[in-house]
């Protein structure tokens, strides 16, 4: 399911905070199910969110165990995907050997040559690295960085993958910033900016009187009594 851009560029404006506040309003669920729960590192804190659809794909740094020519069929068969998925793409590339696998699955050329497929970035629980070649507006949640890009390979793609507790499907809708990832439900998606200045309206009422000082306010808000 495709939405337009125009409700994708809505989805973006807000970080990827806001997007879970408005979506546990939507869903008493989503706590359960709805966004990364474990840690994970941003390459560019200071870039937007962004809001694009799931590729996904499983790697390993390892040494593999078939042979070069499935490898390679495999490899281009995935590209061929990303390719001919529709976008804005977010790769979601679970790394088989995780955090504590030998080598980065990311770096500078898949970086840059994903962008040019349509990907806006990257989410994955393994490693990246070359961060200061990356393209510009490219980003990237991993775990960690690590120098070599060791025997990197192709085990999947196309299929459901987990990202620091997080299920995700290809065609999910995908919410991410420097705060983690979020899964926007297809059919939340369209309520969800407006759960969202819900949220803010009443977020920028306690944050202006904790602001200005105003502690008989700012307790009133929270229900408690002023001492």
């Amino acid at each position: 399911m495709h939405h337009p851009q125009s409700l994708l560029d809505e989805l973006a404006s807000f970080d990827t905070p806001t997007i879970c506040n408005a979506l546990e309003v939507l869903d008493d669920g989503f706590c359960d199910y709805g966004y990364t729960k474990e840690p994970l590192m941003c390459a560019f804190p200071d870039m937007a969110p962004m809001v694009g659809y799931a590729v996904t794909a499983m790697v390993a740094t390892s040494p593999p165990t078939e042979s070069a020519d499935v490898l390679n069929a495999r490899r281009g068969a995935y590209y061929a995907a990303v390719a001919a998925a529709d976008g804005p793409k977010i790769v979601v590339s679970q790394d088989v050997d995780g955090a504590r696998g030998p080598a980065a699955s990311w770096g500078e050329v898949m970086a840059h040559a994903h962008q040019t497929l349509g990907c806006l970035g990257v989410l994955t629980d393994g490693a990246i690295r070359d961060i200061a070649g990356m393209p510009a507006n490219f980003q990237f949640l991993a775990t960690c960085v690590k120098p070599s890009h060791g025997r990197l390979h192709w085990v999947d793609y196309g299929q459901a993958v987990t990202i620091a507790g997080l299920l995700i499907k290809p065609g999910d809708l995908i919410h991410m910033d420097c705060n983690g990832a979020a899964r926007i439900p297809h059919e939340l998606a369209a309520a969800t900016p407006d759960a969202a200045r819900g949220i803010q309206a009443k977020e920028e009422k306690i944050l202006n009187a904790a602001k200005a000082g105003d502690k008989a306010q700012l307790l009133k808000m929270f229900g408690a009594e002023n001492p």
